[in-house]
């Protein structure tokens, strides 16, 4: 089988090859040789990852180090890994000095990624005393060279390719200086040179490619991409590259397309996993976003872009406190100047109920990007959640002055004045508002809103027809229509503006959810309602809300077994979702699953923990099961986390009164009264005990 591989290889066969490899491994695993060619291929194809693994195999197995090492140090260079590098792998014994030349210049390589750059220059010469000249070296030396002047380094560089015209490192570098000197061309024909003297080095084709797309040229990134599928046919590689032009070219589908095909033939390529990451934040598939970020950073742990990415899937997920774990690393050490790296802290902190510190970090950011009217408007959503609502204003009135063309800040102001019970205010905020954003859509819904407010139901009307007009789907303007109509006791209009949205728009989840809604509160029928939700979750079964939606509606109708049915799938499909976990051990209940109920409800309890609602569920089950003891223990618990919760105060002292345990009822009772805050209601849930004696 080896043997087979090995003329697969002459052929520049390397798929065949791989599997043949595989074939003989699978007979015998420490086969050393068959470790180290697979390695080989894996290094060429790009797939780094797997490169290190084979290799250390190869390495362990008793192959020579003279040929695994250099090869295993560049792996773990290209992984994110240069300590190992520096670490474990500098204890091998290599006998060969090319070969020990090759690894010290790797070494260098890897403490100049450890920001260590008199460490690395060591290296380099020792590299040159290894074996005086080595070429290499010599490129790590020019490199280092570069960051204090720039144009003799290039010129270092350009001696050294006089006399090693096919070095790789050197062409690569000479690049790198030719691109920061913004001479593009002379760059890319740099690139070109190393392609063309070895068709088969796709890490050079990776480079010049990533260079053609950061400068928006999508027809010769697509001829380089087509050198490169005649040079590496099939290559996850090529897939990769078609999935960026792809996105350049505003096609997301074909992107996705090709680059679940890059991984399902390469499945850690860490590039790939970033970028069908990005695609599924933008596709709302934060599950699937969140499993291949976490394998990218376990290749590559430092890459900042896949932890930012992972904080928003997490927040996608809506697991604030997983957001905040993933967010510390990127935190120890910020530039004070990435407002982008502050604004997503902003929103972690404010997803975790934290506005305080939310209100840092959105300063922060408004601190580091002064005209962003975006991170102006986050900070005073901060300033009003935490009560400071005269700065909180401020803000917004200063991001309005920023913001001259989205309106978001102005939005955001006139929001604040509605809720503040300020309709004038609103008013003189949406002039500012349609000034910036005249004959748009959510204009024109925002301002029907406010003359709502102002008492002008004729203005606010002909608004929302408006905005309706212009973008006939704009689902919060026919709701605002619809509950105008419900006012105006023609509740049969506003019914027939649904029906006439969803024959149009048959796959939009929330306007089901919406229309169902809109019959509960004008007097629909129960069976009316259903038929909404039954239609809808045909349509649409995989958009949860509606799923919960139904399994409620079932539950309420006694169709028990249906509810826990949808209720069970809705977990399998989001199984941390707190609604969902809600919905389900409420179902469980009504189905008479009181254990199972009550093991949701425990995990509900870990996935809200700022919220006493499971830990009164869970009572409220115990109670039922005769299990008294656990009952009071779920209501203190429910208590720890929010004291002034009355739904559990009257539910203690309930149990201890069935007890006849009257003094510690009483007892319970005054402790409610002490805080100054404390409401009427309790002195009456005193009152009941004391009836209960027959005082």
């Amino acid at each position: 089988m080896v043997g087979s591989a090995k003329d697969y290889l002459a052929k520049n066969d390397k798929n065949a090859a791989s599997i043949q490899l595989k074939n003989a491994l699978q007979k015998e695993p420490r086969l050393a040789e068959a470790r180290f060619l697979l390695g080989k291929i894996y290094f060429e194809q790009g797939d780094f990852a797997s490169a290190e693994k084979e290799l250390q195999r190869a390495l362990e197995a008793g192959y020579s180090a003279d040929e695994v090492v250099p090869r295993l140090a560049k792996s773990l260079l290209m992984t994110d890994q240069p300590e190992k590098v520096t670490g474990e792998l500098s204890t091998q014994p290599l006998t060969k000095a090319e070969s020990r030349a090759e690894f010290i210049t790797q070494q260098g390589y890897a403490w100049l990624a450890q920001r260590k750059p008199d460490t690395a220059a060591e290296s380099f010469r020792s590299a040159l005393q290894a074996q005086p000249g080595f070429p290499a070296a010599r490129v790590g030396l020019a490199r280092l060279k570069s960051a204090q002047d720039a144009q003799a380094a290039l010129d270092e560089v350009t001696a050294i390719l006089k006399d090693n015209p096919d070095l790789t490192e050197g062409r690569n570098l000479k690049a790198t200086l030719l691109l920061a000197q913004r001479k593009y061309d002379e760059a890319i024909a740099e690139l070109d040179a190393v392609v063309k003297a070895n068709p088969n080095d796709l890490p050079s084709y990776q480079t010049l490619i990533t260079t053609l797309l950061r400068l928006d040229r999508l027809d010769q990134a697509q001829i380089r991409l087509e050198d490169l599928n005649k040079a590496a046919p099939n290559h996850p590689l090529g897939l990769y590259f078609q999935a960026s032009i792809d996105i350049k070219s505003n096609k997301p589908d074909r992107a996705y397309e090709n680059v679940m095909a890059c991984l399902k033939a390469a499945p850690k390529f860490a590039p790939a996993l970033l970028l069908a990451s990005t695609l599924q934040l933008q596709r709302r598939d934060f599950a699937q976003a969140q499993v291949n970020l976490s394998q990218v950073l376990e290749q590559a742990p430092n890459i900042a872009i896949a932890r930012r990415m992972l904080v928003s899937a997490f927040i996608g997920l809506r697991e604030p406190t997983k957001a905040l774990e993933a967010l510390q690393p990127l935190l120890k050490n910020p530039d004070e100047n990435d407002p982008t790296l502050f604004g997503l802290a902003g929103q972690v902190y404010a997803v975790n109920g934290g506005f305080a510190r939310s209100g840092e970090y959105y300063q922060k950011a408004a601190k580091a990007d002064p005209k962003n009217a975006e991170y102006r408007t986050k900070l005073a959503a901060s300033r009003l959640a935490s009560g400071e609502v005269e700065q909180g204003f401020h803000d917004l009135e200063a991001a309005s002055s920023l913001d001259t063309s989205d309106g978001q800040a102005d939005i955001a102001l006139i929001m604040a004045h509605l809720r503040r019970n300020e309709p004038a205010k609103a008013l003189a905020a949406l002039h500012v508002l349609e000034k910036k954003r005249p004959n748009d859509p959510v204009t024109l819904n925002m301002k029907g809103g406010v003359l709502m407010a102002n008492k002008d139901p004729a203005g606010a009307r002909k608004a929302f027809e408006a905005a309706l007009s212009l973008k006939p789907d704009l689902l919060t303007a026919l709701i605002n229509l619809a509950r105008m109509d419900a006012q105006e006791k023609q509740p049969e209009v506003g019914a027939k503006r649904y029906q006439d949205y969803l024959a149009k728009n048959p796959k939009d989840g929330q306007a089901y959810l919406q229309y169902a809604d809109y019959l509960g509160q004008t007097g629909g029928k129960p069976a009316d309602i259903k038929a909404v939700l039954e239609k809808g979750f045909a349509a649409v079964a995989d958009y949860v809300p509606l799923r919960l939606a139904l399994a409620r509606t079932l539950a309420q109708a006694g169709d028990t077994k249906r509810a826990l049915s949808l209720a069970q799938e809705a977990a399998a499909q989001s199984p941390d979702d707190p609604a969902v976990l809600d919905l389900l051990g409420r179902a469980q209940v009504s189905a008479g699953e009181h254990q199972q109920a009550l093991s949701t409800f425990s995990k509900l309890a870990a996935r809200v923990p700022n919220s006493p609602m499971p830990f009164i569920a869970m009572a409220d089950l115990q109670a039922t099961m005769k299990d008294m003891t656990s009952a009071e223990q779920s209501l203190r618990k429910a208590l720890g986390v929010k004291p002034d919760t009355l739904d559990a105060q009257q539910r203690l002292v309930a149990l201890m009164v069935d007890a006849k345990r009257y003094d510690a009822a009483i007892a319970v009772a005054r402790d409610l009264q002490k805080p100054k805050s404390a409401s009427g209601v309790v002195f009456g849930i005193e009152a009941e005990v004391l009836l209960s004696q027959g005082k």
